[in-house]
């Protein structure tokens, strides 16, 4: 057999074999997350099946890798970047310059040597208090579809109160000073702080005879992880991520095309089965022989992109919540938690869906109240789920020990209605992980865009290596509550 046809039969089995571990590791991973298995235990075992599978897959097909991570890119997408760049010249360089202004304010105009004029600066100051006021709230529904109860349980039930307001008025300030690069900074170092002063009360309060532990458990993480299947619905969570990643690189591609940069190639970033990051690789070495603003622009045009298509997400998603779920979501309630030593403790199951109270069908939280009107001290309750039926006797409240939530979802064996709900949830989470992911990446720490933009625009590298250091520390502070909260 001549060689030319064993290398091919080769690397059909290798991708053959390649599509049977990654298939593999996705059905172990759905497995960790529908088994309720403790995410001390699932988030390592999760981690060591996609290091194992992007090894497995690395070694295969020769692709460059490390720790389970492998870059996966070809030249034949190149003429896609190649055709954006030579259309809409003034489009893209406006959006990379406004990128800048968003991400810095008022203080892009000094900080980028007034290669950012006023009224650009002003614009961009203006955009995030506006993106910040209108905007950002809208993606609350998205959280919805974020399975990470330490934080948004905690978020849901915070207390309305004057500082709240206050603290708003200061991200409002912090906004239009320092753009989304001062407010992430702020966001992460005060979380931080408030982090450090729970440990501190806590440790303080062990000499006496009841420790506050209070202080830690309402300390909320900063930093938490996005993973399809796990944190994230799967489908709609990966592609979300692969649109984000793929728009994030591709501007980037764009200005550098635009600059006369060649590219080499563009990709994808996957650590086992999970795209990580996506890439486009110009020619590094003219990259930096570009002037600074030239190369900011670089930079800051993923970021841009990345806040834009949150702006159209939350417009969508808006959209959708007006105008198309009511016809095609149902709503339900579902027990969150049964509390101990009540009635329900050990009958009702936590994540059981209530279909009927005392005869009444329940889909919301309204019926369900006007349900429980009846229910006194010491009366049957009975309620029907969807793990079984229960005739339950009530305490002497009155009530039999559960904590309930609405919820919304596609109508069982509507097959509109489950198209419907994918293209909400991928729509829903679209609109905070762009954002996320654009503000993030202003950050300067070593990877980020921030980072490149830092160092081409601030001579004395000592304020920028000071920065970031806050900025790592802070973030691993922000780490923290995770030790406690597992």
């Amino acid at each position: 057999m001549p060689v030319k046809e064993k290398e091919k039969i080769k690397n059909r089995l290798n991708s053959a074999s390649s599509i049977v571990v990654a298939a593999a590791a996705i059905l172990a991973i759905v497995y960790l997350y529908l088994s309720g298995i403790n995410p001390i235990l699932s988030w390592p075992a999760a981690i060591i099946i996609l290091l194992l599978t992007g090894y497995m897959i690395s070694t295969a097909n020769g692709f460059t890798g490390f720790f389970g991570m492998y870059m996966l890119g070809s030249k034949r997408g190149t003429w896609i970047i190649d055709k954006l760049a030579s259309r809409g010249r003034p489009y893209w360089e406006f959006m990379a310059d406004w990128g800048l202004a968003t991400g810095f304010g008022l203080l892009s105009y000094f900080m980028f040597k007034k290669r950012i004029s006023a009224k650009m600066a002003v614009f961009g100051a203006i955009s995030a208090v506006l993106i910040m006021f209108f905007v950002v709230p809208f993606m609350a529904d998205s959280f919805t579809f974020i399975n990470i109860p330490q934080i948004s349980s905690r978020l849901a039930s915070a207390p309305a109160s004057p500082s709240v307001n206050l603290l708003a008025y200061a991200i409002y300030a912090v906004n239009f000073i320092g753009g989304f690069t001062l407010f992430i900074l702020y966001s992460i170092i005060y979380n931080a702080v408030s982090i450090l002063y729970g440990i501190g009360t806590y440790l303080l309060s062990l000499s006496t005879a009841v420790p506050n532990t209070a202080a830690l458990s309402s300390q909320v993480p900063g930093v938490a992880p996005l993973i399809p299947g796990i944190t994230i619905p799967i489908f709609a969570g990966l592609l979300a991520l692969i649109l984000i990643l793929v728009v994030h690189e591709f501007s980037h591609g764009v200005l550098s095309k635009l600059l006369k940069i060649k590219i080499k190639s563009i990709g994808l970033v996957i650590f086992g089965v999970i795209p990580m990051g996506a890439y486009v690789e110009p020619d590094e070495k003219k990259v930096l022989q570009l002037k600074a603003h030239e190369q900011n622009r670089i930079f800051s045009a993923g970021i841009a992109s990345n806040i834009l298509l949150s702006i159209i997400f939350t417009a969508l998603l808006v959209v959708m919540l007006l105008y198309v779920l009511p016809n095609y979501v149902t709503s339900f309630v579902t027990v969150t938690a049964v509390l101990n030593g009540t009635p329900a403790y050990n009958v009702i199951a936590p994540g059981s869906i209530i279909y009927s109270w005392n005869g009444h069908t329940i889909n919301n939280i309204t019926a369900l109240e006007a349900a429980a009107v009846q229910d006194k001290a010491f009366s049957k309750v009975n309620v029907v789920t969807n793990n079984g039926s229960y005739s339950i006797i009530a305490a002497s409240d009155g009530k039999i020990g559960v904590d309930l939530a609405q919820e919304s979802g596609p109508v069982p064996g509507n097959a509109a209605s489950q198209i419907i709900y994918f293209i909400y949830t991928f729509v829903a989470l679209s609109a905070i992980l762009n954002f996320l992911v654009g503000v993030v990446n202003l950050l300067p720490i070593p990877g980020f865009d921030g980072w490149r933009i830092f160092q081409t625009s601030i001579k004395d590298k000592r304020i920028v290596n000071a920065i970031a250091l806050i900025a790592v520390i802070a973030i691993l502070i922000n780490i923290l509550p995770w030790i406690w909260e597992a």
